[in-house]
């Protein structure tokens, strides 16, 4: 049987000079430009982009009181560049990440697009899920090969105050180690998925809530506000530190393969498990095609599922507010974003034998625009969640597409 996974190579951790050539810019039509006066603030930075933040004052203002909820503490830095300590209450870890775009949205490639981290965290979750339910039905699968695809959508400019994101059914391909029975192989899958700690992310339908401070003082909405009430982190913003670490979580790993389909965005995360329980996965923007990243996740020394599933969803929607400001011409100087997302235990890896809700996110953003409306803002909030592709699969029903990948070997 063919191999439907590349082999994974060891992470190189030297940044790599980018491809020229990138696709157009938007389906939408829409040329994008980055906030001027930005420049690569990422890219000349010589500490990780992804590191343990546990114990800083960053991860102390993200602790939740709450099992399986994130916080996420984020920041903007220059252009689309971001970066964030995540934190979960259910470890008690939090790891800092940093987000940019690429050509395709002019930024500078220094660090993953904010699909990214989605996909990584959803690739994440149904392996550690699958892995625990193949145990408890006594199934030898060896390692673990999965691959997934996210594919959204575009509908609308964004110029004309008209776009639409959305979400579209993915797929989660699982290969084994060791023989295992293509139809137990393919119910295992479909199990595991069904009941992973992500789950009710993209079955249940909720909407986001959202509280916005401008200058210091809280504005309108046409949202639903937060259940609770976030003191501003602009002294937490920035105060936290490369600790000593030990592998490289994440790494440049060039140019993508461009997509074949259809959708207008598809990203793809595919690699292996490993002894140690972490996986190693290569993450791709392969439409609009993009630069390709090394990532390590789970186990005891990376970023868990949820925390990349959190930033993905957080980094996502600051992006698309960034865009529309700089597009309609409304000046903000600084963006500060505290969201809460809320998960349950997957039915394997909790020993609930159910499959978990998903709550509404819940998001706090603190924007400094001394010369811009409210009514300028609120109207940026309304535009960017209904343009980010992370909260509309939040709000949308999205039934994955399931198979097997067969065996990379027989058991012996």
């Amino acid at each position: 049987m063919s191999r439907l996974f590349r082999p994974l190579r060891k992470i190189n951790t030297h940044r790599i000079t980018k491809h020229a050539h990138h696709d157009a810019i938007q389906s939408t039509g829409d040329a994008i430009m980055p906030p001027s006066k930005a420049t690569d603030i990422l890219g000349n930075r010589p500490e990780p982009l992804i590191y343990d933040a546990s114990g800083s004052a960053a991860h102390l203002s993200t602790e939740a009181d709450q099992p399986h909820r994130c916080r996420m503490l984020a920041w903007s830095l220059s252009g689309f560049q971001k970066a964030a300590v995540i934190g979960n209450a259910t470890t008690g870890r939090a790891w800092h990440m940093a987000s940019d775009e690429g050509p395709n949205l002019n930024g500078w490639d220094a660090a993953p697009p904010p699909l990214g981290f989605l996909t990584v965290g959803l690739a994440t979750a149904f392996a550690e899920e699958i892995q625990q339910l193949a145990s408890n039905r006594g199934m030898a699968t060896g390692a673990l090969q999965i691959a997934v695809d996210n594919y959204y959508s575009v509908t609308g400019s964004m110029r004309a105050r008209t776009m639409f994101g959305g979400a579209l059914p993915f797929s989660v391909a699982v290969g084994t180690e060791y023989d295992v029975d293509d139809l137990d192989l393919f119910q295992l899958v479909r199990d595991g998925v069904h009941v992973s700690s992500v789950a009710g992310l993209f079955r249940d339908q909720t909407q986001g809530r959202f509280r916005v401070i401008l200058n210091g003082t809280e504005i309108e909405l046409s949202h639903p506000a937060p259940l609770g009430v976030v003191a501003d982190p602009v002294d937490q913003c920035h105060a936290t530190s490369a600790a000593a670490h030990g592998e490289a979580l994440l790494a440049s790993d060039g140019w993508s393969t461009k997509s074949t389909g259809a959708a207008p965005l598809h990203v793809l995360a595919a690699g292996e498990t490993r002894a140690n329980g972490s996986l190693a996965l290569r993450q791709e923007l392969k439409a609009p095609c993009g630069s390709a990243w090394r990532f390590v996740a789970g186990g005891a020394a990376a970023p868990d599922a949820l925390s990349y599933v959190s930033a993905g969803i957080g980094f996502c929607f600051m992006t698309q507010l960034e865009i529309l400001a700089a597009m309609h011409d409304v000046p903000v100087d600084a963006l500060r974003l505290v969201q809460d997302t809320a998960f349950g235990p997957g039915g394997a890896t909790g020993g609930t034998g159910k499959s978990p809700g998903f709550a509404p996110v819940e998001t706090h953003l603190f924007v400094d625009a001394p010369r811009a409306t409210a009514a300028q803002v609120s109207e940026l909030v309304d535009l960017a969640e209904r343009a980010c592709y992370l909260h509309a699969l939040c709000r949308t029903s999205v039934k994955p597409l399931v198979r097997s990948a067969g065996t990379k070997r027989k058991a012996s």
